[in-house]
């Protein structure tokens, strides 16, 4: 029993820090210690001291000297996730045209559908964050469900690890103005493509998709330096 616990309270203290690195409440460059964790976490320095080192690992905490921070990331990393994403998630798109079934194609139309009604929904004049966080749980949605068509086990763990590392970013992307409205475009492209079976146009798509949100992260990046 004591095992178990132990197990959960890291993997609590794991969430709690991941949330907050990607929700910008732990900011990129900031000093962080396992005393200063655990207090503010109300979490043991045992499992804060695990999860640190998980993390670390996943590239979102460096250690320069004695010190620990907040991985900030550069414009190179950004070109080198998104390279990265780009030759594999074109690949998934392909391989999901090729081998949905009927009833994945169904989910994913349906998912398309939710898309298209957000683009439509007021909601986004008079409650914008919680039109973000319907995006957000929308776009999780049709990339699990391309993975699931994929079926591809060895090729998910790469693309969270990837993922992670640069999702603090993404709500701050999603939040700027006409982007989701652009994003929601952009899928239904890819959608599309595999509801009508076409690999190549799919990947193609994936690749446009890609590349159009690496390019505005980059350009973000130069202007707020």
């Amino acid at each position: 029993m004591k095992a178990v616990k132990s197990k959960n309270s890291v993997q609590d203290a794991y969430d709690q820090i991941l949330g907050n690195i990607i929700h910008l409440n732990l900011k990129p460059g900031e000093v962080v210690t396992e005393n200063s964790l655990a207090e503010k976490f109300n979490l043991g320095r045992t499992p804060v001291r695990e999860a640190l080192k998980r993390l670390e690992v996943e590239g979102l905490i460096v250690t320069e000297g004695r010190t620990k921070k907040v991985y900030y990331l550069s414009a190179k990393d950004i070109e080198d996730i998104f390279n990265l994403k780009i030759i594999m998630e074109s690949q998934v798109a392909s391989w999901a045209a090729k081998k949905a079934s009927d009833d994945q194609l169904n989910k994913l139309a349906n998912v398309m559908l939710g898309m298209k009604a957000l683009g439509e929904d007021k909601i986004q004049e008079t409650d914008h964050e919680a039109y973000l966080s319907k995006w957000l749980d929308l776009d999780n949605q049709f990339h699990e469900l391309l993975f699931e068509m994929a079926d591809n086990q060895k090729i998910l763990p790469i693309i969270k690890n990837l993922n992670i590392q640069w999702h603090r970013l993404k709500v701050g992307i999603s939040a700027i103005e006409g982007r989701i409205g652009k994003a929601i475009q952009e899928h239904c492209k890819i959608g599309n493509a595999i509801l009508e079976r076409n690999e190549a146009a799919a990947s193609s798509e994936m690749t446009t998709h890609l590349e159009s949100l690496k390019v505005m992260i980059l350009r973000i990046m130069q202007m707020f330096g």
